[in-house]
């Protein structure tokens, strides 16, 4: 035992002054290679050092450009969001007026329905008196068949029995006419019940189609004053679209000449609902309802109106103005611009992105005239349009004027 405890230690003591003889030299090899790991990670060099901070500002400015990409596509998704929430307040107001109208009809229709159903009650009535009768006259048939059995018995019978046949036969003639009068006033009630259906429903259909003409008259003729007194080429305009569809064939009045163009909505009462009908404020964002107009704006033949449309590259069209002068002006006045801003943001409830583009066109107005064509010289033509409906007349007019120069005719354009 003591023997193996001595061989056990002396083996652990040649092990121990091995490995002091053998540490040194591995300690110096794992401090080379470390010192060679770290010299190669980390820049010794003052070109090293900068370009390694380039890489850090390269990819910090690559981290801000993502995150500003990522909050602008936030805005624009918003912007989004709020049209598509305005559009469906539109579809519920609709719905609600058309549920309405439903609701309207729907009572009109219980009403003729509870007349139908006393109708129908008198006509039961009748039917179980014309039943009972039929009831009574069979009775009767009995009785006077047990009444000629009895005369067949005893036909040496008094005058009395006699005069009592004569009398039977007597009433239930009068029984068997009325019983062809019931039947008849059946037959009649029953036609005249067929015809008050047919009536009443043609004469529901004819009111509401004369309801709907009136609402549509009174909204034309509320837009017919605001135009006659700031764009009176519009109704001329509506006239002659009138006129030359009735000439071709397509028969079209004035008034539905106005209402393609103005639409089936009364003119706005505020400018804060220009965009659509003044009863859809009701549930509409706090923005809209705590709306107020910016500075007055002149109403002669100027104007600005302010929108959100978002076009095919991402970006926004957000107003439109017209300033009408007695000469042409070469610089825009800032005002107008930063007008429609604010009535963007009266609208949408927030501020508007930046303004990226500005777009100015210049056309002429004449007051007395909608269209100017002259013929300085044989097969020239020139043609300008003087008022605001250059975009909606504009090919009729070019096809006009080719026709005219190859194909003259004797009347003056």
């Amino acid at each position: 035992m003591v023997q193996s405890v001595l061989f056990f230690a002396l083996g652990f003591l040649c092990a121990v002054f091995l490995v002091s003889l053998i540490a040194p030299a591995v300690w110096r090899r794992a401090v080379v290679l470390t010192r060679r790991r770290l010299e190669a990670s980390l820049p010794l060099t003052p070109a090293e050092i900068q370009a390694d901070k380039d890489r850090v500002r390269a990819e910090y400015a690559m981290t801000t450009r993502k995150l500003e990409m990522t909050v602008k596509s936030l805005q624009e998704k918003t912007a989004e969001q709020l049209v598509e929430i305005g559009r469906g307040r539109e579809a519920l107001k609709g719905l609600a007026v058309e549920k309405k109208d439903k609701n309207q009809a729907l009572s009109d229709l219980q009403a003729k329905t509870a007349e139908l159903r006393q109708r129908e009650e008198d006509l039961q009535k009748l039917s179980d008196r014309l039943a009972q009768t039929e009831r009574t006259l069979e009775k009767r048939a009995l009785e006077l068949q047990k009444l000629e059995q009895m005369y067949d018995d005893a036909s040496f019978s008094s005058s009395n029995r006699q005069i009592e046949l004569v009398a039977r036969e007597s009433e239930l003639e009068k029984l068997a006419n009325d019983i062809a009068v019931l039947r008849s006033q059946r037959k009649e009630a029953d036609r005249r019940s067929q015809d008050i259906v047919s009536e009443s429903k043609a004469a529901a259909e004819a009111l509401k189609a004369e309801k709907k003409k009136a609402a549509d008259l009174d909204i034309m003729k509320l837009w017919e004053e605001p135009l006659r007194e700031c764009a009176p080429e519009i109704l001329d305009m509506a006239m002659g679209w009138a006129q030359g569809a009735t000439q071709a064939g397509v028969p079209m009045d004035y008034w539905r000449a106005l209402a393609i163009w103005s639409g089936r909505y009364a003119p706005a009462k505020s400018p804060a609902f220009a965009w659509g009908h003044p009863d859809e404020a009701a549930g509409l964002h706090p923005a809209f309802l705590s709306y107020k107009p910016a500075a007055h704006v002149p109403v002669r033949c100027s104007g600005v109106c302010a929108w959100g449309e978002g076009s095919a590259d991402g970006s926004l069209v957000v107003g439109d103005s017209h300033h009408y002068n007695s000469a042409d002006e070469v610089f825009a006045a800032e005002r107008i611009y930063t007008l429609i801003l604010d009535e963007y943001a009266a609208v949408i409830g927030h501020l508007p992105p930046p303004v990226r583009e500005r777009w100015n066109g210049v056309y002429t107005v004449a007051d007395n005239r909608v269209l100017l064509i002259e013929e300085p010289a044989p097969n020239v033509r020139l043609v300008l349009v003087t008022s605001g409906v250059g975009a909606s007349i504009g090919f009729a007019i070019g096809e006009e004027v080719i026709e005219g120069l190859f194909h003259p005719r004797s009347h003056t354009p």
